[in-house]
């Protein structure tokens, strides 16, 4: 009974996984409101769990960083020095500035920066269940399954509504233009999400391979991995097709070499790991130009050196948050708010930003600094590679001549984290909820250690 609330976090915050990517991505208002009150439920029962089994949460380092960020985060947030007006787009000063004093001006709209902690409050709630529950190996086992589940739905969702429309009525009659995957509007979110997910179809293929699991699980893993890549394939995001080439190329360099020595002699598994191969990659070429890859195609044709050499609207929002910089300080605009400032430029002076609306900044490092200031971007950059450079070691130590689940499985978890954080640099996977909710619980599992 002390570990029944313990025990109901971690499996509601597991499901959060599975959830989040097919309410919209988390990309709508309302449902980032929804899913940001249920992570914000979530850790006050796990906190609350921990209390009632009288220990410690397994955070370490993570901890302090993490309560570092809240501070600096929501004192921004409840001090603001200023406030956006959407229909002039203008920001204005509030009288009787709020801040904390004159060495602390808080964020440039109040509003837009409470909406923003309570996601990321929600957000470092699940980081902390995910380091403390990936100790144990069997919810380990249970997060890897569920990202894969998660992954093969989506890309399962996705390819049906590329072929047959939106058949399953998901959009309500919306009219999809050819950018909308599954139950994401921007294609490169739903490609970053899927390259999360796939390496651990893979991972554990290869263990089925080496283990000699049953038949079944093995055919409904390969299932999933080729649903998985083929989703990607008829994704017209051409960042997510880039991005699962370096993915595939890390992975194999690193999970490979040990499963083939482990197979040696072993002929039959071998000739049927090949032609298990063989037919995955004509069958998800089968499957990508069955429900259509002409439109990614068309897009790569699209692809010019004189767009790559700056023409790209990408550079010129890149440009705009250089050039915002040192207005943003040390402590930033405030978190949630690029679009406030981005606006607020654009109206006063137009020729400083791209003539698109821009509601991110296509480039998270930049975007993070800009809302963070150097001392709260330092501290996300030091979280997140922090974070990375532990999997990286775990990965390291896990090392061994011959195959190993948990080295595979860290060589999936270290490839998904290499890939999204490539992807954040000319993109937003950071900022979506559907891809934030994955992010954490990879980045937890990679960087603990199991116990037991």
């Amino acid at each position: 009974m002390r570990y029944l609330l313990l025990t109901l976090a971690r499996s509601t915050a597991v499901a959060m996984i599975l959830v989040t990517p097919w309410l919209y991505g988390g990309t709508p208002l309302w449902t980032i409101e929804l899913i940001s009150q249920c992570l914000l439920i979530i850790s006050a029962v796990a906190c609350v769990g921990w209390l009632v089994a009288w220990r410690w949460p397994r955070i370490g380092w993570v901890l302090p960083v993490s309560l570092a960020l809240l501070a600096l985060g929501w004192a921004s947030a409840l001090y603001p020095r200023s406030r956006f007006d959407e229909m002039l787009m203008l920001l204005f000063p509030i009288d009787g500035n709020s801040s904390l004093g004159a060495w602390f001006q808080g964020s440039v709209d109040g509003e837009r920066s409470i909406k923003a902690m309570r996601r990321l409050t929600g957000l470092l709630g699940m980081l902390w269940i995910a380091r403390d529950m990936a100790s144990d190996t069997r919810w380990r086992r249970a997060i890897i399954w569920t990202v894969i589940i998660t992954g093969m739905s989506v890309a399962i969702h996705g390819l049906i509504q590329k072929s047959a429309g939106d058949i399953l009525g998901y959009w309500q009659g919306v009219k999809l233009p050819q950018t909308v995957f599954a139950g994401f509007w921007y294609h490169a979110n739903a490609a970053a999400m899927l390259n999360l997910t796939w390496p651990f179809a893979a991972a554990l293929c290869l263990e089925s391979f080496a283990r000699k699991w049953n038949q079944l699980l093995r055919a409904l893993l390969l299932l999933a991995l080729l649903a998985i890549l083929a989703g990607n394939m008829v994704n017209v995001s051409k960042g997510g097709h880039l991005i699962m080439g370096i993915q595939a190329l890390l992975f194999a360099s690193l999970a490979l070499p040990a499963f083939l020595r482990s197979v040696t002699g072993r002929e039959q598994v071998r000739k049927m790991l090949f032609l298990t191969l063989g037919l995955l990659t004509f069958a998800g070429l089968g499957l990508a130009y069955f429900f259509g890859t002409g439109l990614a195609t068309k897009r790569w044709e699209e692809m010019t050196w004189e767009r790559f050499a700056g023409g790209d609207s990408r550079f010129e929002s890149m440009h705009f948050c250089l050039s915002e910089l040192p207005s943003a300080s040390w402590q930033g605009f405030g978190p949630g708010t690029f679009e406030a400032v981005f606006l607020d430029v654009g109206t006063t002076n137009p020729e400083r930003v791209p003539k698109n609306r821009w509601r991110f900044a296509h480039q998270d490092t930049l975007q993070t600094l800009l809302e963070w200031g150097w001392i709260g971007g330092s501290l996300w950059i030091t979280l997140g590679l922090g974070l990375l450079a532990q999997s990286i070691n775990r990965l390291r130590k896990l090392r061994h001549s011959e195959f190993s689940s948990r080295f595979t499985q860290q060589a999936a978890i270290v490839t998904s984290l290499v890939g999204v954080a490539l992807h954040a640099q000319a993109d937003f996977p950071l900022q979506i909820l559907g891809v934030q909710v994955l992010v954490v619980f990879l980045a937890g599992l990679g960087s603990q250690k199991a116990l037991k």
